[in-house]
């Protein structure tokens, strides 16, 4: 039920949530819905209940008023308008006999309705259109970044400002903590001997949120002597392997007694067709994609989390499993390439100070 207008989407908006949630908000002040054969087509059933759950909570059942007249297409006629006439003279005050019914009006000339003229001549060239919100776009990106920079701490006492505010937006984008993965399920499909230690294949089963991970584990014995390695890099698991054995520094970890685990994040290894890489991220796009505003990132990430995000909350995913294995042994995270650094220091964030309670294996 979102609509298709670049006005009407935003990236991060609809994650978890949708119009109801919006609409809600407003509570419990007056609130007037109507629904047509369109995207709205189901509000009776799916929405307008938990609303009207919503205003008999806070005691304002009469402040809520809805029709649904889904035999008409997507429109603003005649029918809707009469309701909504009644209910701004209802909550409003106006004083009018209902129905409120419309009355005949004189259609003004082009030249009354306009506000261009020789006097105020209407913008163009880069004054309007796609070049113009560039512009504009650009504008408030250099404001918001001039405000952040103030934000960096420069003393002890700011430290704590900068965590309230741009810790609470990291927490909005990432939109999960290490305390919110359980009841994760890891299922082993193979182990073989590779280079002289013990490679376990398998995936995660994450069903609170629909996720599977292809995942793998590297150790030395069958006991954790040292503590568990959680290692990401940007080719996936496949990345730790090196023919026949193992790459260098894994080796030489392994070799001291710590166990590592690895796995395939969101679009790398497994998850990919004929194993190439994604060059970018993947957007949705209105209609033929060909003009400007038919490709909105807010499409895309109006309802789904960026690529990162999907990738931090895999590996706090691996986290959790490496939890499960360490007992009370520290788990190390290593991301060293580009992609991975940032995975990582995302996921580490998200971690905490807490203690992760083991997974089941």
């Amino acid at each position: 039920m979102q609509g298709g207008c670049t006005c009407e989407n935003a990236p991060l908006m609809r994650i978890g949530q949708g119009n109801i949630d919006i609409a809600a908000a407003i509570a419990p002040r007056p609130l007037g819905l109507t629904a047509a054969d369109d995207w709205t087509k189901e509000l009776e059933t799916k929405g307008y209940p938990a609303l009207q759950n919503l205003y008999a909570m806070l005691g304002h059942q009469d402040r809520l008023t809805a029709v649904f007249h889904t035999h008409f297409p997507h429109n603003y006629n005649h029918v809707n308008r009469t309701v909504m006439y009644s209910f701004f003279n209802r909550h409003f005050g106006l004083g009018f006999d209902e129905p409120v019914l419309e009355r005949d009006f004189e259609l003004l000339s082009k030249e009354q309705l306009s506000v261009w003229n020789d006097q105020h001549p209407a913008p163009s060239g880069s004054d309007v259109g796609d070049l113009h919100e560039v512009t504009l776009l650009g504008l408030a990106t250099e404001d918001s970044t001039d405000r952040l920079s103030t934000l960096v701490p420069r003393t002890a006492n700011d430290v704590d400002n900068f965590r309230d505010v741009v810790g609470s937006a990291w927490e909005t984008i990432l939109d999960r903590r290490l305390s919110h993965v359980s009841d994760l399920q890891f299922t082993d499909t193979q182990d073989v001997a590779h280079g002289g230690f013990t490679l376990t294949l398998g995936h995660f089963n994450y069903a609170a949120a629909s996720e599977q991970i292809p995942a793998m584990t590297l150790r030395s014995g069958k006991a954790v002597k040292k503590g568990v390695v959680v290692w990401l890099i940007e080719t996936g698991k496949s990345g730790l392997l090196e023919g026949d054995t193992v790459i260098a520094p894994v080796a030489k970890l392994l070799k001291k007694g710590y166990t590592i685990v690895s796995a395939d994040l969101s679009g790398q290894g497994e998850f990919l067709a004929n194993d190439e890489p994604l060059e970018s991220q993947r957007m949705w796009y209105q209609r033929s994609g060909k003009n400007g505003w038919e490709r909105l990132s807010g499409y895309t990430y109006g309802y789904n989390h960026s690529l990162f995000v999907k990738r931090t909350h895999d590996a706090l995913s691996l986290i959790r499993f490496a939890a499960g294995l360490s007992g009370k042994k520290n788990i190390h995270l290593v991301g060293l390439d580009q992609t991975a650094g940032p995975i990582t220091l995302a996921a580490r964030s998200q971690a905490g100070g807490q203690s992760a309670e083991p997974s089941s294996t």
